[in-house]
């Protein structure tokens, strides 16, 4: 958005007979931004959005049962039968919002709080060239399921 102080410069720029590219070069504005500012008289146009289409949320309950989820046929009959023109991704924002459809997946199971229940630890023995020779190690890995976490180190083993 041009600042109203910029749109005032590029109109007296224009009544003084510069040209759209120089205005244009000299206040790093676009052409046709400049050719847009000029054909508006520098005045910053009222736009007024229309009113968001709201549908009633049971009517939406009622066409998601009747429909199986099919998002694609509710927004038909919403047009046909209902005479409601909505876009579909509003449609689907409104479903979304009234919790219909997928369900949330909840972040984790509740587990008892025992110690080491939610843990997987692993000692694998490996023989890894180190150097010049191959040489025995032990891999130690714990391993948190429910938060991803895992943890390696390596000894050497005898």
């Amino acid at each position: 958005m041009i600042d109203p102080d910029k749109r005032k410069a590029i109109t007296l720029l224009h009544q003084q007979s510069m040209g759209f590219g120089e205005i244009a070069r000299n206040l790093s504005v676009d052409r046709h931004t400049v050719r847009i500012i000029v054909s508006q008289q520098g005045e910053i146009p009222q736009s007024s959005r229309k009113d968001k289409i709201e549908i009633e949320p049971e009517l939406l309950r009622q066409l998601y049962t009747q429909c199986q989820g099919w998002v694609q046929r509710i927004h038909e009959i919403l047009a046909e039968e209902h005479h409601i023109q909505i876009g579909y991704s509003t449609l689907t924002r409104q479903i979304r919002m009234l919790g219909l459809g997928h369900k949330k997946n909840s972040r984790c199971d509740q587990v008892p709080d025992e110690p080491g229940i939610e843990m997987q630890h692993d000692t694998s023995p490996y023989r890894h060239l180190i150097g010049d020779k191959v040489v025995p190690i032990i891999a130690s890995l714990i391993y948190y399921r429910y938060s991803k976490i895992r943890y390696l180190k390596f000894y050497r083993s005898r």
